[in-house]
């Protein structure tokens, strides 16, 4: 199977792709990718090109996924390796929409531009590593009122019902590790009409709640 390739522009049939320098070196040196080999490239907005590894590469083939139906993570800010890893495992199974917020449990409240810039790298490794097309939009909110109020929400609640599958664009909201407070909980489902559901008998961790939210969200 060709190896996949991020290129942030639009993919034309016949025209030349200039891989970012990262990008690049992953083909050359870590992949070891020999001249005339098959690759493909794709830029998070649909589009899958196909290309022979040359000099230049020139895509002979490109094809268009339609956009997907929005499946967001709203995440309250926990520790850097406890998000990346949720962000990661969320994006290869499909979340297309993630919402960084501060809690008022969270022990961190605002992330670094350095953090923020190994995040969105993260989202370009997993969508190229689980073979999909869009990469996922991703806001870094300085607090929960910023959410949109557009969006249809499900609140992860121990004391809330089974989850019931839906056509329709949702969104989950996930707490830090110490959980959410009660005017946090009330100000979701009374402000942003979040629908309380109950993930797991189980307490489980920030990441494994986020995890098993995206995996819920995935299977509409």
């Amino acid at each position: 199977m060709p190896h996949r390739y991020y290129f942030d522009g639009p993919l034309l049939e016949g025209t030349t792709i200039h891989l970012a320098k990262d990008e690049l070196k992953h083909l050359k040196n870590v992949m070891r990718t020999k001249k005339g080999a098959e690759i493909e490239i794709i830029n998070g907005k649909g589009a899958l090109g196909k290309a022979t590894f040359a000099e230049e590469i020139i895509l002979y083939e490109v094809l268009e996924q339609k956009t997907p139906v929005e499946k967001g993570l709203a995440l309250a800010l926990t520790e850097p390796k406890v998000l990346e890893l949720a962000i990661e495992k969320a994006t290869e199974v499909g979340i297309t929409a993630f919402y960084i917020f501060p809690s008022h449990k969270s022990k961190l409240k605002v992330l670094s531009d350095n953090k923020r810039d190994r995040i969105e790298k993260i989202l370009v490794s997993a969508m190229k590593q689980s073979k999909r097309l869009f990469l996922p939009t991703i806001e870094f909110l300085s607090k929960k009122e910023e959410l949109p109020k557009k969006e249809s929400y499900l609140l992860a609640d121990f004391n809330g019902e089974s989850y019931e599958k839906s056509p329709l664009a949702q969104t989950f909201i996930i707490g830090p590790e110490s959980g959410f407070s009660r005017e946090e909980i009330a100000f979701f489902k009374e402000e942003l009409g979040a629908r309380g559901v109950l993930l797991s008998d189980a307490v489980l961790r920030a990441e494994t709640a986020a995890i098993c939210a995206a995996h819920l969200l995935s299977l509409c």
